[in-house]
Formats: structure tokens, C-alpha cells, sequence
């Protein structure tokens, strides 16, 4: 009887000995799917819209280079009632960044309106004491 490790090393060694035919099938069931894939997701993202709006918004801030700090529940959270309004138009909500520095993160972020984010961002918060 094999163990776990055995059976991932083998599969992986599969995997590498079959690389080009396994990426030819995967290419070729995308060609014979694409219909079929395109609604998959699509009603994924209609399913979860939440999710997929904060792994978006995430991957561009990685693309960016900025460090986003955010959990999924810390994010759907911050945003409340506030998710519909989320969008690209200059009167849609975005979250800025104080200062526009530092990671997105709870205490760093503020909903605010395109078109005043475009006028530059907020300064930094003084702390109270």
C-alpha cells in the first residue's frame, strides 16, 4: 500500500514526464467548452460577488505593489451596506489610502467617491491621544 507522500511524488513525476500532452488536453477541453466554461463563471460570479470583488480588488493591488492586508470578512465588513455602491464611475465609491501610502488595511482605508480621490488623497490621520 502506497503512503501520501508516495502517491504525490508519482503524480507529480506524471505530471512532469506529461506536460506538453497534459497542456494540449487541458487547451483542447477549453476549446470544446468555452460555452460551457463562460457560464460556469459566470453564474460563480453572480453566486459570489463578494468574493470575487475581493479577489480582484486584491490581485490589483498586488499588481500595483501594493500590500493588501484585508481578510474576506474584514473586507465585507468594512464595506456594509456601501458594496452596492462600489464602482468605476466618478460618483461610485473606491477605498483610498491615507495619504495614499502604506498597505490596505483597517485603519489605513476610507470609502471615498472617484472623483475626489482623483483630486488627491487624504492626509494622514493624527492620532488622539
Amino acid at each position: 500500500m502506497r503512503t501520501r507522500e508516495e502517491d504525490r511524488v508519482r503524480k507529480a513525476k506524471y505530471r512532469m514526464d506529461n506536460r506538453a500532452k497534459l497542456c494540449a488536453e487541458g487547451k483542447q477541453y477549453r476549446r470544446d467548452n468555452r460555452v460551457r466554461i463562460a457560464k460556469s463563471m459566470a453564474e460563480y460570479r453572480r453566486n459570489h460577488p463578494h468574493l470575487v470583488a475581493w479577489q480582484v480588488q486584491r490581485a490589483q493591488a498586488k499588481h500595483r505593489g501594493i500590500v493588501f492586508l484585508l481578510t474576506l470578512k474584514e473586507w465585507i465588513h468594512w464595506w456594509g451596506e456601501d458594496f452596492k455602491r462600489r464602482g468605476k464611475g466618478m460618483d461610485d465609491l473606491c477605498m483610498g489610502r491615507f495619504g495614499d501610502e502604506g498597505a490596505y488595511r483597517i485603519g489605513n482605508i476610507y470609502k471615498v467617491s472617484m472623483s475626489e480621490n482623483k483630486e488627491g488623497p487624504r492626509p494622514l490621520p493624527v492620532p488622539e491621544f
